[in-house]
This record gives structure tokens, sequence and C-alpha cells, in this order.
């Protein structure tokens, strides 16, 4: 039996229901009630009823506390928030940065200094790209890499979607060193972000166009 869903939803999030459960519940005694669903409106269809579960075999390592259990997946989800919502930014990011190269042709006046550090903020985008997602260029010839964000946290979560037994020593450690590298990236995102601003503003002053991501 799995416990409700609690990855972020998007905007494109499709309701499937063979994919809408998220990872297995412990062993223990639990409640389930039928609904129905019409227009909106809730109806109950059964009497709530009493399942057991049990374990199929008996662990030979001792099981950790809900207690361990609940804190990993707290901390393990904040991440993965985060994790999504620094990507949305990067994106947003790299569409700006896409859009000023474009206002800078459509200006009156020079400004060479803001091209530079435009320049400069489009390298370190490519830097925080490889980053968050390796380098396409290493994969492509097989290059050993450094695990990315996305695998740090992927090998921690696989102790939540293969059993209940609870978080080990190894996933514990690589949500720590995830939220280490959030932190790192988060900062250097925040740079980036402030500079596009200033380099906008000034931009503007120039007489480039409005961009309305910006705005």
């Amino acid at each position: 039996m799995k416990a409700t869903n609690p990855w972020p939803v998007y905007g494109n999030t499709k309701n499937d229901n063979a994919h809408s459960g998220g990872w297995y519940v412990a062993p223990g005694t639990y409640s389930a009630k039928m609904y129905s669903s019409l227009n909106g409106k809730l109806t109950p269809v059964s009497e709530s009823v009493s399942i057991t579960l049990k374990p199929l075999h008996e662990s030979t390592l001792p099981e950790k506390s809900r207690a361990e259990k609940d804190e990993f997946v707290e901390s393990y989800m904040a991440a993965q928030l985060r994790r999504n919502l620094l990507q949305k930014r990067y994106r947003e990011a790299q569409a700006k940065s896409k859009a000023l190269i474009i206002a800078a042709t459509r200006e009156s006046k020079p400004v060479a200094d803001e091209v530079q550090t435009l320049a400069a903020m489009q390298d370190s985008l490519v830097k925080l790209k490889n980053e968050l997602y390796g380098s396409e260029s290493k994969s492509t010839v097989g290059e050993k890499q450094s695990p990315t964000l996305g695998d740090r946290l992927g090998a921690a979560g696989a102790t939540l979607w293969g059993s209940s037994y609870g978080p080990t020593a190894t996933a514990i450690d690589g949500v720590s060193i995830a939220t280490k590298l959030l932190t790192k990236y988060e900062a250097q995102l925040e740079i980036i972000e402030d500079q596009l601003e200033k380099v906008y503003a000034s931009f503007r002053k120039a007489g480039a166009p409005v961009i309305v991501e910006m705005e």
C-alpha cells in the first residue's frame, strides 16, 4: 500500500491514477473509506474499514523508527522542492539572458560595459547548468562526471520508493550533501539574477525596448 503522492504539482501535471501514489507505507494498522467525486462534491460510498499491513519477511536489520522516517522524508521533500524552484529560477534567468541579447541590438546609446557583463552572466549560467544537469559534452563522449544534484537526491530517494525500511546512512548523507549544494547554487543564481536586473536597467536607459518578463 502506498501513501499519497507528496511530489510538487506543475501546471502541466496530469492526474494519472496509475502513478498518483507515493512511497510504500510501513507495516501497521490503517483505515480506509471510499468516496465518489462528482462536480467537485465528495460523497461517501462505504463505511470506514480497518486495514492491517504485516511485513512479508522479518527484516535482518532493525527498522528505523517512525520519527526517523518522518524526519528524513521531510528533509528529502524540502530538498526536492528547493531543487524544483531552483531549476524554475534558472530557466527564467536563462530566458531573460536571451531576451537581453536581443534588446542589446535595439539600443540608441552604446552600452559596452553592460554587454560585457551580460556575456559574463551567460558564462555563469552555462557553468550553473553543468552543475545542475551535468556537462552535455562530457556525456556525449562518456567522460566520467561528478554526481549532480539530481543524482544525489535520486540515490537518496531510492530508499523511499523501494521499501518501507527507512533511510540508510548513505541516503541521509546524500540529502545532506544535496542541501549544501542547493545553498551554493542558490547563492550563485541570486548573483546572476541581480546582475541581469542591473543590465536591464542600464539597457532601458539606453533606449532598449521593454522585456515583458523583467517588468
